[in-house]
């Protein structure tokens, strides 16, 4: 199971581009800052804050993996890549 999850990444990773990794590290850097400031401060409209942007991350990662599968994994429907546990 491990191995076929790492091999639908490797699919992914090998079709992002430059300007794809560079927005999702932004993506991530803003869920991070948020997180930062909310263990800082405990305030509740920082951790609102966290929750939407790590939420916009994942958001992005599965557009990004929906985007960039195979033409012939392309479904109607298509789902994330699931985790491997």
């Amino acid at each position: 199971m491990a191995r076929k999850f790492i091999e639908e990444v490797e699919r992914v990773v090998e079709k992002l581009s430059e300007e794809d990794v560079k927005n999702l590290m932004h993506s991530l850097d803003h869920c991070l800052l948020m997180a930062n400031k909310f263990y800082d401060t405990r305030k509740p409209e920082y951790y609102a804050r966290m929750k939407a942007t790590c939420e916009k991350f994942m958001e992005s990662l599965n557009k990004l993996e929906r985007k960039k599968e195979l033409p012939s994994a392309k479904k109607k429907n298509p789902k994330p890549l699931k985790r491997a546990h």
